[in-house]
């Protein structure tokens, strides 16, 4: 490398002046030279002489190109020539081989002067070995530095807190979908513009925290807006690295890291955690439901087998027989009850189970919907094909299917559409919602839908408990047993139940069940 400067070496133009430049080289432990044109060494002092481990008076008359390895000899060429146009100093860094092999790394400095008859040029020589190395040390240091933060996906930041200022490194745009042109000009706005509201509400309080010394170190969950509309969730770490006289903050450095994926992990397992747990519960909960129904309709079938008894007999009165009519009816309503039970607790067994063709049953369902619901319901039926068939009892789906479609029209009070889908598809190895649930293979799938007000957490989260119900009390009511019933009896063939539902756009159930399944 060839750095031209104006320099410090005095001009040497008379002969007294150069003897007394001679006197001060010969004390001096750097290396001095005198060249000429050519670089012939007319002139070496016995610090040039030791750096180059040669007897001082042997410099004499020898090229110094002897003494610089030869990728460097080019360096050394265009040095000279700069001198020599310029008249000024210059500075070149090369590699010299001393008389005993080793190599170091020096550097020139140079400057032009008039000799009486060639023209000559003065030389210093400086051993940089320690410093190359230092150098190398640096850039190797800063190199592996750069790799880890690009292998590591850290998003660097570094915040001027007075004035605002940020810088950012490439990474930390790249995490929410920009460039840094992009995002330019960048300050502490950009990030506040970026992070979602609640999560900035939260980070400034963490900061404001380590800034009064309550926090050593800055660390938030936050999430930020991606440039394609999505939220990306970040690691933010920091911690103050510069305070003025008084204890102020006026520097703060710190990291991004994509936690996006790990937000996901959490968020999956906490589900079915849930699921796990409203699971055992469901599982117990049957179990007793089940018990306690074999025996209440144990009791009921005594008071139907004696109301009827008595209904046979002449002696009976018209009132008498009216009042028989009305326990009668009310037994069988809730032997009703009892059967629903004993479907939840999956303890009822199948009366007709066969093969069941989904267009023909949908078609039926349609037709019981239409005499059921007021006018100002649209039933829209989509059946994707005819030959679609599964193993059910045909009366068992018919239940589960009326129960989501009056659940539909209920969460639209003021009328709307029901959507009835049917269609074939195949689970394969990324399979529907919860995949874990259900086996590989051909499903038929059934879907109902609607336009309401949907379902608030609360009510997702118990809507397949027994006996719940969103009713008001006071109203006709119901038993809230018809999805706690419907799933049980999904289950019992081999299917599963999903569902999406977002406030005040609507709920859609579907169901699959396999194909063929016995």
């Amino acid at each position: 490398m060839v750095q031209g400067q104006t320099g410090n070496i005095p001009e040497l133009n008379g002969p007294e002046a150069q003897m007394g430049w001679s006197r001060l080289c010969d004390f001096s432990p750097i290396g001095c030279l005198i060249l000429d044109w050519k670089g012939i060494i007319l002139s070496a002092n016995s610090g040039a002489a030791g750096l180059l481990r040669v007897k001082q008076k042997d410099l004499v008359q020898r090229s110094l190109e002897y003494f610089i390895e030869p990728e460097y000899v080019e360096n050394f060429l265009l040095h000279k020539e700069e001198v020599f146009l310029s008249m000024s100093q210059h500075t070149c860094e090369i590699r010299i081989r001393r008389t005993d092999g080793t190599v170091f790394d020096a550097q020139l400095q140079s400057m032009a002067m008039e000799n009486d008859s060639d023209e000559a040029f003065h030389t210093i020589i400086t051993d940089i070995t320690e410093k190359i190395q230092l150098i190398r040390v640096l850039e190797l240091s800063q190199e592996k530095l750069s790799l880890a933060i690009e292998g590591s996906g850290l998003g660097l930041w570094d915040w001027t807190i007075p004035t605002g200022e940020v810088t950012l490194n490439e990474r930390w745009a790249q995490i929410i979908g920009y460039t840094l042109e992009e995002l330019t000009p960048l300050s502490i706005d950009t990030w506040m513009n970026l992070c979602h509201p609640d999560d900035l509400f939260q980070s400034s309080q963490k900061i404001q925290k380590h800034f009064f010394g309550a926090l050593d170190e800055y660390e938030c969950e936050a999430r930020m807006k991606h440039k394609n509309g999505h939220w990306v969730w970040v690691l933010d770490r920091g911690k103050v690295t510069q305070w003025d006289a008084n204890g102020n903050p006026l520097r703060m450095t710190g990291t991004h890291l994509d936690i996006t994926e790990r937000k996901r992990f959490e968020h999956e397992r906490e589900t079915l955690d849930n699921q796990l747990l409203q699971y055992s519960k469901m599982q117990a909960i049957g179990t007793l439901v089940g018990g306690l129904a074999h025996d209440f309709n144990n009791i009921l079938q005594g008071i139907l087998g004696f109301s009827e008894l008595l209904m046979l007999e002449n002696s009976q009165t018209g009132s008498a027989r009216e009042k028989l009519k009305t326990i009668i009816g009310l037994a069988n309503e809730q032997a009703d009850l009892v059967n629903k039970l004993l479907l939840f607790g999956k303890q009822a067994p199948s009366r007709s189970r066969g093969t069941v063709r989904i267009g023909h049953l949908i078609r039926e369902l349609k037709s019981v919907l239409t005499g059921a619901i007021p006018d100002q319901y649209v039933i829209d039926v989509s059946i994707e094909g005819d030959a679609h068939e599964i193993q059910a009892d045909p009366n068992q789906l018919l239940q589960c299917l009326l129960n989501f479609a009056i659940n539909a029209s209920e969460a639209m009070p003021d009328g709307g559409t029901i959507k009835i889908e049917e269609k074939k598809i195949v689970i394969d190895s990324e399979g529907i919602l919860h995949p874990s649930r259900l086996n590989k293979g051909p499903y038929v799938m059934i879907s109902v839908a609607d336009s309401g007000r949907g379902m608030d957490e609360e009510t997702v989260r118990r809507m397949f408990d027994p006996f719940f119900s969103t009713k008001e009390r006071g109203s006709v009511r119901g038993t809230g047993l018809g999805l706690s019933v419907a799933r049980s009896i999904i289950e019992t063939h081999g299917g599963q139940i999903d569902y999406k539902t977002e406030l005040n756009h609507g709920t859609v159930f579907r169901i699959y069940l396999p194909c063929g399944s016995d």
